[in-house]
């Protein structure tokens, strides 16, 4: 009789093992996914920054530039 309720014991943890262990898949899939999420987001992020920058480069080149060049510049983008 013993040996019985031993053996129930051990199936009824293998039983919670495995349950546990489908659990922990399924949150660790969710987790995952989350991070591809997350870099493929800082990827897009960083790009726009990229962007930014290079847009407030043109701008301070063009500042820096004499009157009468920006007065030419603007000639030549409105034909």
């Amino acid at each position: 009789m013993v040996n019985l309720i031993g053996v129930k014991m051990i199936d009824f943890l293998k039983g919670l093992a495995i349950f546990a262990g489908v659990i922990a898949a399924f949150f660790i899939g969710k987790l995952r996914a989350e991070n591809k999420r997350l870099e493929e987001n800082l990827e897009e992020k960083e790009s726009e920054i990229k962007n930014i920058n290079e847009t407030q480069e043109r701008i301070a080149k063009y500042d820096n530039t004499p009157i009468a060049d920006k007065r030419g510049w603007l000639r030549s983008r409105t034909k």
